[in-house]
């Protein structure tokens, strides 16, 4: 340190401390000797070889007090009252170094609650003779006088890095005579000319302007508004050729000379791709109507409504029709018009999230009844409020007759199974009655294998219509996946192909429509896969044997989480009991809850999940638990359900499966599943398994 007043201060320490260790004076005495000299905005404490306090100022106390949250006493080990472990390790070193005879300046950032830079002076104290007995410390916060030096730095590089490499021209010239004193590379690449062809030359002298008089009116509106923006004009290029440029500039001071700096945008390939964003526009609406999908875009602000051709024919509307919400809500059948009201609303514009909905409409030219699937996602304003609503509307009618058709088969051999059971249960109760009456026995036996005939052949025919059901029910979901996915391999197909070759012919926005329509087609594939694997949970088969739960955990966390997420995981497995089980479905079960943990845990610091397992009443109850996002208990009721999710898609992504998926394994092992959480705090998956299984249990509770 180079500051006399803290040279001076030193010396009177240095003689202090000489003076006190001839007299042997206590250190409560050394300590107020020290803080009656030290200068209020000055650290100033002195330790022994042992760290342990001998002399320290009030200002010291208080920092420590306000860094550390500890109110230290003479004789109390410095490196002690420091929580902070970085900060401790640097403070031993300089401890360290003056112990051993080094005199030494050090400026770092100190501070476990509140963190500053502070500038320090290390010193030994030596006895009378010439012994190190202890160090003294002079400290001054120098926090602001960093944050300004690093504040400046980044000022100067981030306009250094800007001027350097915007790819748009930037020019500085004097406003007096307009030479050039400063041209980036953008500059070159758009005109053609080096900075050293034009320095000290003006725009007129290299005929850069179509138009001979642009530069005169620019100064005019420079010097009445200091500044314009987004001025259209003509450029030459140094080959001749003819560029569009966008132009804002202001004027600046350097030196005290008034000086214009400028950017330049070329326009010319934009205003050239106008011609090729039309031919795109057409072939997305080609690839819409080969995909029988109909667009629309609805500006929430102004309530305007715009729709595709294809879309116009599924509602049955021409281009006189009312395009506003309003009038699509009068397109909804009556039974949904309150339900897609309030779910808009409130869902969608309320709490921002997608629409994704299937429901009836009626519509307009023939007032046919049709079965439409809507898909939609919003778009914001800078303040983040909801600006357009842009999606797609399909025709599912077909399907979802199909469904409903199916669905009610379904029920028809439900109820005959049932009617079934109700027989043989009589049949059971007659063959008791008549056990008793043995006058009537030549007569119940000849009865009970008639019926019972009878019965073997109802059981057969149901069995085999049942068959042919799960049969139709199977080609069915085969024929919905591959129906579903042949118009989104089209339009991903489609969207490829825009992508691909014509890109450079399109905005940045046009660029983002296209991927946000290629996303969506993902999803919605996502979806169909994740239908398929619910539904095959149903009709799979089930093997049960016994499991080693323990070796199932690990071996699914390892194979699900990727090596650098398991780095930062703290994964604890504790007691888990053995389980008799299908391995393959409960791997699916702990492979969906580890996933989900992890996935929701990702945010934390220090991400910790731990599984464990207890035995209750004949049941195994295993329970998986992080400290992650967790959820609202209000929605505890929707965690199971499928496509039910309780955050956002671009918090977490998903589909809203997984947990469905678990509660139907579960319930087929005869089990149950549920959930405790807080939002912010975690939360916590239980399932149960029987200890004994007596029963396998077929289909879903």
């Amino acid at each position: 340190m180079n500051n006399p007043g803290i040279r001076e201060l030193l010396a009177k320490v240095k003689a202090t401390w000489r003076i006190i260790t001839e007299q042997n004076i206590e250190d409560n005495q050394i300590l107020l000797k020290a803080c009656i000299d030290s200068p209020k905005d000055m650290i100033v404490l002195a330790i022994n070889k042992k760290y342990n306090y001998l002399a320290f100022n009030t200002y010291h106390k208080f920092i420590m007090l306000q860094a550390y949250g500890i109110k230290i006493e003479p004789g109390m080990n410095i490196l002690e009252c420091i929580t902070n472990e970085d900060d401790k390790i640097k403070s031993r070193i300089n401890y360290e170094k003056a112990i051993q005879g080094e005199s030494h300046t050090t400026i770092e950032e100190y501070g476990e609650l509140d963190r500053h830079y502070y500038e320090t002076r290390y010193n030994p104290i030596y006895n009378e003779k010439k012994e190190i007995i202890g160090v003294t410390a002079f400290s001054s916060n120098v926090t602001e006088r960093i944050h300004i030096e690093e504040s400046l730095n980044k000022s100067e590089e981030k306009f250094r890095k800007a001027f350097a490499t915007i790819p748009d021209s930037i020019t500085i010239t004097r406003l007096s005579d307009g030479k050039f004193i400063l041209v980036n590379e953008g500059f070159t690449k758009i005109t053609g000319y080096s900075e050293e062809e034009i320095r000290n030359k003006t725009s007129d002298e290299i005929d850069l302007w179509l138009d001979p008089n642009s530069r005169q009116q620019i100064i005019l509106g420079l010097k009445k508004e200091g500044k314009f923006h987004n001025l259209e004009g003509i450029f030459k290029h140094k080959d001749g050729s003819l560029r569009n440029g966008i132009m804002s500039a202001s004027v600046i001071e350097l030196e005290g000379i008034q000086h214009i700096i400028s950017l330049t945008k070329d326009i010319t390939d934009f205003k050239h791709s106008e011609d090729a964003l039309r031919e795109s526009e057409r072939l997305l609406r080609e690839s819409q109507e080969v995909a029988h999908l109909g667009s629309f875009v609805w500006d929430i602000k102004i309530g305007l409504w715009k729709s595709s051709k294809i879309l116009d024919e599924i509602l049955g509307i021409d281009e006189n029709y009312f395009r506003s919400f309003e009038g699509w809500l009068n397109l909804v059948h009556p039974d949904w018009q309150t339900i897609m009201s309030d779910y808009v609303t409130n869902e969608v514009l309320g709490k921002h999230k997608k629409f994704d909905k299937e429901y009836q409409i009626v519509r307009q030219k023939d007032k046919q009844i049709l079965w439409v699937h809507g898909l939609s996602a919003l778009e914001f304003d800078k303040n983040n409020q909801p600006l357009l609503l842009i999606g797609t509307i399909s025709d599912i009618t077909d399907r979802k007759l199909t469904e409903i058709e199916l669905k009610k088969s379904h029920e028809e051999l439900e109820k005959s199974k049932l009617a079934a059971l109700n027989l043989l249960e009589d049949v059971i109760n007659e063959n008791e009655a008549r056990k008793k009456s043995e006058e009537n026995y030549r007569k119940a036996e000849i009865e009970i294998s008639q019926l019972n005939r009878e019965l073997e052949q109802r059981v057969i025919q149901r069995t085999a219509e049942l068959n042919a059901a799960n049969k139709e029910l199977e080609a069915f979901a085969y024929s919905v996946s591959h129906d579903l996915r042949a118009p989104l391999r089209a339009i991903d197909g489609f969207s490829k192909f825009v992508l691909e070759d014509y890109s450079k012919n399109f905005d940045e926005e046009g660029k983002r429509l296209l991927i946000l329509i290629r996303k969506n087609t993902e999803k919605m594939d996502q979806l169909i896969t994740n239908i398929l694997a619910l539904s095959r949970v149903t009709r799979g088969d089930h093997r049960e044997s016994d499991i080693d739960m323990t070796k199932m955990v690990m071996s699914m966390y390892n194979e699900c989480v990727i090596q650098e997420n398991r780095k930062k995981l703290n994964f604890i497995i504790g007691n888990l009991p053995n389980a008799f089980g299908d391995p393959i479905f409960l791997k699916q079960v702990w492979t969906n809850l580890i996933s989900n943990a992890v996935k929701f845990s990702s945010l934390k610091s220090k991400p910790v999940i731990k599984v464990e397992g207890t035995v209750e009443n004949g049941f195994n109850i295993y329970q998986i638990q992080d400290n992650g996002a967790g959820y609202n208990p209000e929605y505890a009721d929707k965690l199971f359900g499928v496509f039910q999710r309780l955050h956002k898609v671009d918090e977490f992504e998903g589909t809203g499966v997984g947990l469905a998926i678990v509660q139907r394994i579960i319930h087929r092992h005869g089990g149950e599943v549920w959930a405790e959480g807080k939002e912010g705090e975690g939360a916590t998956f239980y399932f149960s398994l029987p200890v004994k299984k007596e029963l396998t249990v077929i289909g879903d509770r």
